[in-house]
C-alpha cells in the first residue's frame, strides 16, 4: 500500500539506511576506557581525601578477606566438631548408651584432622 502521490512507505517498511561499501568494524571493547575511568578517579581522589580512599580500601578487604582467608574453613571445621552441649557428668549404670561413661571420652566428629596440621 502506498501513499495516493506514490511518494510514500509501504505499511510496515521503516527508513532505510545507506548502504555502505566499507566492512563493519567490530565494536570497541568497553573495558579499556572502563579502567582509565577509574584509575583516574582513584588517582584524583587519593589526591584530594588519602584518608577516605585508606579507609573504603581497608573496608573492602575486611568484606573480602573472610571469603578467601582459609582461618575461615578451618574455623567453621573446628566449630562443627565442637559439641554445642556438653554432656553433665552421670554415674553410668551401664543403662545409658548415649551418654558416655567419663565426659572426655570420644563422641562425635574427630578434630584428628587439627592435630596432624
Amino acid at each position: 500500500m502506498s501513499s495516493p502521490k506514490g511518494r510514500g512507505l509501504m505499511q510496515g517498511e521503516g527508513p532505510q539506511l545507506p548502504e555502505s561499501s566499507a566492512p563493519l568494524s567490530p565494536p570497541r571493547p568497553r573495558w579499556p576506557g572502563v579502567s582509565t575511568g577509574i584509575s583516574a578517579f582513584l588517582k584524583n581522589a587519593w589526591a584530594k581525601e588519602p584518608v577516605l580512599v585508606v579507609s573504603f580500601s581497608v573496608w573492602g578487604l575486611a568484606i573480602i578477606m573472610p571469603m578467601i582467608s582459609p582461618y575461615t574453613k578451618y574455623a567453621s571445621m573446628i566449630n562443627k566438631a565442637t559439641p554445642y552441649n556438653y554432656p553433665v557428668p552421670v554415674r553410668d549404670d551401664g543403662n545409658m548408651p548415649d551418654v558416655p561413661s567419663h565426659p572426655q571420652d570420644p563422641l562425635g566428629p574427630s578434630l584428628e584432622w587439627l592435630k596432624n596440621l
